[in-house]
């Protein structure tokens, strides 16, 4: 990869060339450094074998499912992570 890392680029806001318009969404390219694993993936409400990260990039936090046929090798504290991502978000409560 020849970005940063650490970045986030809008990925779902474009049309790809000459097509017809499509409806925007909420996808992005982010690289980021992980800072939290989670054991069990199932105690969260998703498959066993899924893995569940917590990253940082430019300062903001993520959280990330990685499903089994995306999984690149073992995942440590400290690994930087790159992907599309879905993202949503919440309101933080103060």
């Amino acid at each position: 990869s020849k970005f940063s890392h650490e970045s986030i680029v809008p990925a779902g806001l474009f049309a790809p060339g000459n097509t017809e318009p499509i409806p925007p969404s909420p996808r992005a390219f982010i690289n980021g450094t992980i800072v939290e694993l989670y054991d069990n993936a199932a105690n969260y409400g998703f498959e066993e074998t899924d893995t569940l990260i917590t990253f940082v990039s430019l300062g903001y936090e993520f959280d990330a499912v990685i499903h089994e046929e995306h999984i690149a090798g073992d995942y440590q504290i400290g690994n930087v992570v790159r992907g599309e991502y879905w993202v949503q978000g919440w309101p933080e409560t103060t």
